[in-house]
């Protein structure tokens, strides 16, 4: 519940959010997915009040696969990147 709640505010905070995924490396039990993050700030995020902030946040998405069933993620982005961005409008 705690992350979807996370996520959906997230969404309405950037509703332009869009994750460009740049390739995907896969082995038998894992697999990361270098992604680029943009999106508009509209909404109060956390400390963060909107006044035109783009966000540019390069990340990457780990899953943990069981066979075909995602067993695990984690995904990975600079936080101070992000902190920049939100505070340089």
């Amino acid at each position: 519940e705690d992350v979807a709640s996370g996520l959906r505010h997230f969404l309405e905070s950037f509703p332009d959010a869009h994750w460009e995924p740049e390739r995907t490396i896969v082995d038998d039990d894992h697999a990361a997915v270098p992604y680029v993050l943009t999106g508009t700030l509209t909404k109060r995020l956390g400390p963060f009040e909107p006044a035109g902030q783009v966000l540019e946040l390069r990340g990457v998405h780990l899953f943990a696969l069981a066979g075909s069933a995602i067993q695990a993620t984690e995904d990975i982005w600079d936080s101070g990147t992000f902190a920049r961005q939100m505070r340089n409008a």
